[in-house]
């Protein structure tokens, strides 16, 4: 599998057509906390992950995936037409710069569970995994820089079907 390496700034700079682009290829997408911050989250935060409950899929924590010796919590939501509006309208969670946001990561995944766009926002990468030149074409369409020379392989991730968070709490 070939993923590319490129900058988060760009997705802010592009966000609706990015999240066009993500409306037409993924089912799903994952907000992925550092459980040392836990409840530190500022109160538009907290209305933005309160307001994605009803649509929560799984929660899973990956083993290979730390901070700090801080485990990283991933929690999946369904991506459907309420779950879109409210990515539109919190534009800032890409945005580490932005005092409203913790340190989180994102990620969208196709129907397959397969990850498709992850990020680490406060180092200000992210990375895109194209099943197809057409999914390459069309975030390249959105004025996201996807450049060749920033092209790596690596392996497919697929989130869990059921949770397994149990060793982190």
């Amino acid at each position: 599998m070939i993923g590319y390496t490129l900058s988060c700034e760009y997705v802010v700079e592009n966000y609706s057509a990015f999240l066009n682009v993500v409306r037409k290829n993924c089912d799903y997408f994952s907000i992925i906390l550092d459980r040392k911050y836990d409840k530190n989250y500022s109160k538009e935060f907290s209305e933005f992950i309160d307001n994605l409950e009803p649509y929560h899929v799984v929660t899973f924590h990956n083993p290979k995936i730390t901070c700090h010796f801080w485990p990283k919590v991933f929690q999946v939501y369904r991506l459907c037409k309420q779950t879109k509006r409210l990515l539109a309208e919190n534009k800032y969670i890409f945005d580490y710069h932005d005092n409203k946001t913790p340190d989180i990561d994102i990620a969208f995944y196709q129907f397959n569970r397969r990850m498709w766009f992850s990020t680490i926002i406060h180092e200000d990468l992210a990375f895109f995994y194209p099943f197809s030149d057409e999914e390459l074409s069309d975030l390249r369409g959105t004025g996201i820089a996807v450049p060749e020379y920033r092209k790596f392989k690596t392996t497919e991730f697929y989130f869990p079907e059921k949770s397994n968070v149990f060793d982190v709490e």
